[in-house]
C-alpha cells in the first residue's frame, strides 16, 4: 500500500442533539479518516467524550496522544448506536481521551463567497437555505383537532383528526413552489393522524380481529370527543432528520415556532372530505384486504431507515391540562387493545409521536 492510500482511524464518541423533553436520543461513533501525510487545515468542532462525566466541552490539544494528528477529509457517522467498549468500538479510555476534545471537521461548500473583507483577514462566508425557517416564522400558529382512532392499511392503529387547517395547508403549498425539487408528497401525511403502534413480526389481523379493533375504535372515539378535549395548538415545527420511520431513534430535532398569532379557521372541506373519505372506508366489506395486507410491521419501523420530515411532536403534559386528557385517552386506548387483543401490537415510544406535516426525504 503507498502512502497515500495509508490511513488513520480513530473511534470516537459525539455528542447527540436532546429530545424536547431534555433526554438525549443517545450517542454515536465517529469514525475519522486521514490521508497519510495531510496538510490541509481544517476547522474546528467541539464533541464531549462519553466517558468524561462531565457535561464541559473545553478546548484541547488538537495532537493524538497515542501519536499521529486526527484529521480528516472525509467524515462518516456510522449507522449503529455507539454502545460502549467493544470489538469494532474501542472505549474512550483505549484512546487516550479522559475529557472533551477538540475534533478537525473539513468545511463544507457555501452557495456563495464574500472576496472583501479586511487584509490578512479570511474572506467572509455567507450561507444560504434559511427559507423554510422564515417560513414556519412567519406561518401563523393554528389548531388541529382529534377525530376519532382508526386501522390504517396493514393494520396500523392511529390517532386521526378532522382535516389540516388552513394554515398547515399553505404552509406546504408555498414549501413546494419555493423548492420544486422536493420529492412528491406522500399519501401518509396528505391526512392529520398519529401512527400510535404497529403489528408486531409475522401478525395478521383475522376479519373477526379486525371487526374487534374498529368497534374498539369507534367505542374509544366516542369516549375522546365526548371528554372535553380541546384541539391542538400547532405553535411549533421540528425539522427531524430520524434513524428509523417511528422516529424512536433520532440523529436531529430542530424545532422552529410559528407565529404567536392563532388562525383558527376551521379546515377546508376539501382537507374534511378527505378524512372522511379515509374513515369511510373502514365500512366497505373488502376493506379487511387492505388491512391485512404484508407490510408496515414493527420491523419496518423500527429497522434502520434514516429520512428527513417536517413534523409536530405531540405536546408532552408538563402541567398542560389538554395534553394530559389527550394522553389519558390514548393509553386507554393501548390498554384496551392489548386486553382484547393480546399479543398483537408494539407500540411506539410517548416521545416519538408526532403528526408529519411533510415528508423531506425517505
Amino acid at each position: 500500500m503507498s502512502n497515500k492510500e495509508k490511513t488513520v482511524k480513530r473511534w470516537l464518541p459525539v455528542v447527540r442533539l436532546p429530545h424536547p423533553d431534555g433526554t438525549f436520543p443517545g450517542e454515536r461513533g465517529l469514525m475519522l479518516r486521514e490521508p497519510s501525510g495531510s496538510t490541509s487545515q481544517p476547522s474546528m468542532v467541539s464533541i464531549r467524550d462519553s466517558s468524561a462525566g462531565g457535561s464541559s466541552s473545553q478546548p484541547q490539544s488538537l495532537d493524538d496522544s497515542s501519536g499521529g494528528k486526527l484529521l480528516t477529509s472525509s467524515l462518516n457517522v456510522l449507522a449503529k448506536p455507539f454502545v460502549g467498549p467493544g470489538k469494532d468500538q474501542p472505549d474512550s479510555e483505549s484512546l487516550g481521551l479522559k475529557s472533551p476534545r477538540l475534533l478537525p471537521v473539513m468545511p463544507g461548500p457555501c452557495p456563495s463567497q464574500d472576496p472583501v473583507g479586511p487584509a490578512g483577514s479570511r474572506p467572509m462566508l455567507v450561507r444560504g437555505g434559511d427559507e423554510l425557517t422564515m417560513l414556519i416564522q412567519r406561518t401563523p400558529s393554528s389548531l388541529l383537532e382529534p377525530l376519532t382512532f382508526f386501522v390504517s392499511w396493514q393494520g396500523v392503529p392511529t390517532l386521526a383528526y378532522r382535516g389540516f387547517p388552513p394554515a398547515i395547508t399553505q404552509l406546504k403549498t408555498v414549501l413546494e413552489r419555493m423548492h420544486p425539487t422536493l420529492p412528491k408528497e406522500n399519501p401518509g401525511s396528505r391526512w392529520p393522524k398519529t401512527s400510535l403502534g404497529a403489528l408486531r413480526d409475522r401478525k395478521r389481523l383475522t376479519p373477526h380481529q379486525l371487526d374487534l379493533l374498529l368497534r374498539i375504535c369507534r367505542e374509544e372515539g366516542a369516549l375522546m370527543q365526548a371528554g372535553g378535549l380541546q384541539p391542538l395548538e400547532v405553535n411549533r415545527a421540528a425539522l427531524c432528520i430520524f434513524e428509523c420511520r417511528s422516529l424512536e431513534r433520532l440523529m436531529s430535532w430542530a424545532e422552529v415556532p410559528f407565529a404567536p398569532s392563532v388562525d383558527s379557521s376551521e379546515p377546508e372541506p376539501e382537507e374534511l372530505g378527505r378524512v372522511e373519505k379515509i374513515l369511510a372506508e373502514a365500512d366497505e366489506e373488502e376493506y379487511w384486504f387492505a388491512a391485512s395486507k404484508d407490510g408496515n410491521r414493527v420491523s419496518h419501523y423500527r429497522e434502520e431507515h434514516v429520512g428527513v420530515s417536517l413534523v409536530f411532536g405531540l405536546p408532552l403534559v408538563d402541567g398542560d391540562n389538554n395534553a394530559g386528557r389527550l394522553w389519558s385517552f390514548i393509553h386507554r386506548f393501548r390498554m384496551r387493545v392489548d386486553l382484547e387483543l393480546p399479543g398483537m401490537y408494539n407500540w411506539f415510544a410517548d416521545c416519538s409521536l408526532h403528526v408529519t406535516l411533510r415528508a423531506i426525504m425517505g
